[in-house]
């Protein structure tokens, strides 16, 4: 691994307060490496993209999980009030 990439997750992680997983970094690296691809950047762009891919990654996994657990109270607060017949 380059040196950068290796700075890029150390980055990540400080910023995070915990270890990035490997999932979440191949995941990370895979969304990098396309979005270098369809914006057309220089291939020295990748560490500085690829920590803010990893931290955005975990950002918006915990967005939809509060998401998810919302939806999911809201059922229950439906089926709860919804009146039986």
């Amino acid at each position: 691994m380059m040196p950068a990439v290796s700075r890029a997750i150390s980055r990540a992680e400080e910023r995070l307060d915990f270890p990035p997983h490997e999932e979440v970094l191949e995941y990370a690296k895979k969304l990098t490496e396309q979005k270098i691809r369809v914006k057309g950047l220089p291939e020295d762009y990748f560490p500085l993209l690829y920590e803010d891919v990893i931290v955005e990654t975990y950002s918006m996994a915990f967005i939809n999980a509060i998401g998810e657990q919302n939806r999911r109270c809201q059922e229950c607060v439906r089926s709860a009030t919804t009146p039986r017949v």
